[in-house]
């Protein structure tokens, strides 16, 4: 009995302090606007987490819609000088891997709601199947449908040009990855790309230096929130298990901690799964 309630009393302040070094003890200044992170918007999600039914993601345009959110691109927050006022009714909208849904399911919806997103791209697959989400099937954006999406104003940003997992890399190999993309998507719109999205999220302060050097001026953040600053945006993973309440309340709750939250930093890491160990030593080939 005695050992019961030590536990009951005592557990909160356990996973309090285990929250606390897992997840940072401080929240997101209201000032940095945070954004979802998208992959696949399908009207049957298969087996990936990262897939997001139809149904699900236009009720969350409508919940945008219905409380007059402004939705913004990476480079759009940038420009509006976000972090010298306050975030008010707007979140960041962004799309990793570029993958044909986006065109086609997804596109047709934040039209309807008058939305716009970034779109990360990567530099070398056009209209191929996904060499790394082994279950979805998923095919890329073909030059084309890139070409569509930006003449309906979403931004097209970058994805490296081979999603490979950046800090495996050599400061040549990093230098290629993001300047080849660069490059390769800007011929393709006939616009600066100036927006990066890190493969699985892997990045450090050389890194973003690099990035920088390249000619990017902002990046999204799927980890290492805390490091969050100027060009630097943190956003949440959207999961198949995330309802359209959940997608809001990722947009909009600025405590230090939420379960929500950490569900979503927690699913992050996996993101360095198994493809990520299995080509590690082609990285330095």
């Amino acid at each position: 009995m005695y050992l019961t309630t030590a536990l009951l009393c005592t557990s909160p302040l356990f996973l309090g302090a285990f929250s606390a070094l897992l997840f940072g003890r401080r929240g997101i200044p209201s000032t940095i606007p945070t954004g979802l992170l998208f992959h696949s918007v399908l009207p049957k999600p298969g087996l990936e987490m990262s897939h997001v039914s139809l149904r699900r993601f236009e009720r969350f345009c409508s919940m945008l819609s219905e409380r007059q959110f402004t939705s913004l691109t990476v480079s759009g927050t940038l420009s509006a000088d976000s972090h010298s006022s306050s975030s008010g009714n707007r979140c960041m909208l962004t799309f990793d891997d570029g993958f044909q849904s986006v065109a086609t399911i997804a596109a047709p919806v934040l039209q309807r709601y008058n939305l716009k997103a970034t779109v990360f791209c990567l530099g070398n697959h056009f209209g191929t199947l996904s060499q790394w989400d082994i279950f979805s099937g998923n095919t890329h954006l073909t030059k084309q449908e890139i070409r569509t999406l930006f003449n309906m104003g979403h931004e097209i940003g970058s994805h490296s040009l081979t999603h490979a997992y950046l800090p495996f890399l050599d400061t040549k190999s990093v230098r290629t990855e993001l300047a080849d993309s660069k490059n390769i998507l800007e011929d393709i719109i006939g616009n600066a790309v100036t927006s990066l999205s890190f493969p699985y999220g892997g990045w450090t302060p050389a890194i973003w230096e690099i990035a920088q050097e390249t000619g990017y001026t902002a990046a999204t953040l799927y980890r290492g929130h805390s490091r969050a600053g100027r060009g630097l945006f943190p956003v949440y993973g959207v999961y198949q298990y995330d309802t359209p309440g959940d997608m809001l309340s990722k947009c909009t709750d600025r405590a230090s901690f939420s379960l929500l939250r950490a569900r979503s930093r927690m699913m992050a890491h996996f993101a360095r799964g198994t493809p990520v160990w299995k080509y590690r030593r082609a990285y330095h080939s």
